[in-house]
């Protein structure tokens, strides 16, 4: 029997490629299985000889989940690294926290496994079965990445609880930070590790996973086949639907108004300073002046006070911007805007910028289609995206954020688990930029205004 190709699955079900396994044997080459491969390996080959029909339709079944025909056919265009991660998800999910109809009577996978009848293991084996029953699978917020070293995670819904420093070496990407993840952690010789099965989901999902989270209908429910709880199966299933570019992505909200952002900005001419600045100061609410431009002001039901909206002097000669957050704050700011200062400006135009895209939708004077590339690697861009930016991070150090459980980061930062909540923001903050700045092949903006705003330094890596 011909052995199969280096990347395909080794037949020894160890779930890797057959080059990083039994074709390591196959050269004079001892693999490196850990006590955790190894446990796994065990525990596979034995429910496929003692329970093959029953444990292969739990990770069928948990396998497609509830995948529409569309989302299966979808599933079945995945790339085959792409498959073999989700192999690897699903078997996880199904010995972890799979239960198996045994004569009647439902037992779980990993009681089987380490009962008197179950395979033998090695003292560390069975202690890494005994952790994958135990440990639960949580949703964690990447706050750290040392490449090549170790993460650090912060519960995403216990805000008092400690970082976790985690080693992980293959998997520690900076480009995790932009991420949550989904993982059960590990004890193994007195360092936290991921047990091998990971979810990651980038922040415009967050919203979307919060509510799956906190939904009634998953807590105490389980599969009725699997016995598989709900929660740990929506997990996946909405994992799975993002892999295949299928999950719902919401629109990103402001959380004052609780509106969908829109970065909205009016043009005007002023055709009287003198005047405009008068009228703008004789406000209560209005804060600035002619050098430095005016901020409106308005105090929120918590308390908090927040830009209603920002009059910025423009270089062009003779103008100003007024930018607003969202198209509500819009509306009524230019109402007021319109009737205080009346003829002392002259509206010229209106331009919207989607939050989800930061590229221009629209511009105050018509360009031609070819020099809009042009425009977007130029000084001028990078001189907007950059002014947009400040703008939208105004406020922010003093901006309830539900990831901080609705503290400002200034707050935030008074308790050693928040400060590292908060540096994970702005490390996240800037990766983002920087992966966008690599596909627009532009200069990164650097967040580090933000640092400066809260009085914290980045460490050196």
């Amino acid at each position: 029997m011909a052995p199969p190709g280096r990347n395909e699955k080794c037949p020894c079900n160890s779930g890797k490629k057959y080059k990083f396994c039994c074709g390591l044997r196959q050269r004079g080459i001892d693999p490196p299985l850990t006590s955790r491969d190894s446990a796994v390996r065990i525990s596979l080959d034995w429910l496929r000889t003692r329970y093959k029909k029953k444990f292969t339709e739990a990770l069928q079944r948990t396998l497609i989940g509830s995948l529409s025909p569309d989302e299966l056919v979808a599933f079945g265009d995945l790339q085959m690294d792409e498959f073999e991660i989700v192999e690897l998800n699903v078997h996880e999910l199904v010995l972890a926290e799979g239960w198996l109809d045994v004569k009647g009577e439902m037992t779980k996978i990993t009681d089987l496994l380490l009962s008197a009848k179950g395979p033998h293991f090695e003292p560390a084996e069975r202690r890494w079965i005994e952790q994958l029953g135990s440990r639960p699978l949580g949703i964690y917020d990447v706050t750290e990445v040392v490449e090549g070293e170790h993460m650090v995670l912060c519960d995403s819904s216990d805000f008092d609880s400690a970082p976790i420093v985690v080693k992980e070496r293959s998997g520690s990407r900076k480009e995790l930070l932009v991420h949550k993840l989904a993982c059960r952690v590990m004890e193994l010789d007195q360092d936290n590790v991921l047990s091998g099965a990971v979810y990651a989901f980038s922040h415009i999902l967050n919203t979307t996973l919060d509510k799956i989270m906190s939904s009634e209908e998953l807590v105490d429910s389980y599969d009725e086949v699997t016995h598989i709880p709900l929660r740990s199966l929506a997990i996946y299933e909405f994992w799975v639907k993002g892999l295949l570019g299928m999950a719902l992505t919401p629109r990103i909200m402001d959380n004052s108004t609780g509106e969908p952002m829109e970065l909205i900005t009016d043009y005007y001419k002023v055709k009287d300073w003198e005047s405009l600045d008068s009228l703008l100061i004789s406000q209560e609410d209005v804060e600035g002046n002619r050098s430095q431009g005016w901020t409106k002001i308005v105090e929120g039901s918590d308390g908090m006070q927040r830009s209603a909206a920002s009059i910025n002097i423009d270089d062009e000669k003779d103008h100003i911007s007024v930018f607003y957050r969202t198209r509500k704050l819009a509306i009524a700011g230019k109402e007021w805007f319109e009737t205080l200062v009346g003829d002392a400006v002259e509206y010229e135009a209106s331009e919207v910028q989607d939050m989800t895209n930061l590229s221009l939708r629209g511009t105050r004077r018509e360009k031609k289609q070819e020099e809009t590339d042009d425009f977007a690697q130029s000084p001028e861009y990078f001189e907007v995206l950059e002014t947009y930016i400040r703008k939208l991070y105004a406020n922010w150090a003093d901006e309830p954020l539900p990831v901080l459980g609705n503290k400002t980061p200034r707050q935030s930062i008074k308790s050693n688990q928040g400060l590292q909540r908060v540096k994970g923001l702005l490390r996240s903050y800037q990766q983002g930029e920087n992966s966008q700045a690599a596909n627009d092949s532009r200069e990164a903006i650097s967040y580090q205004f933000l640092w400066d705003a809260l009085g914290i330094k980045q460490e050196e890596k």
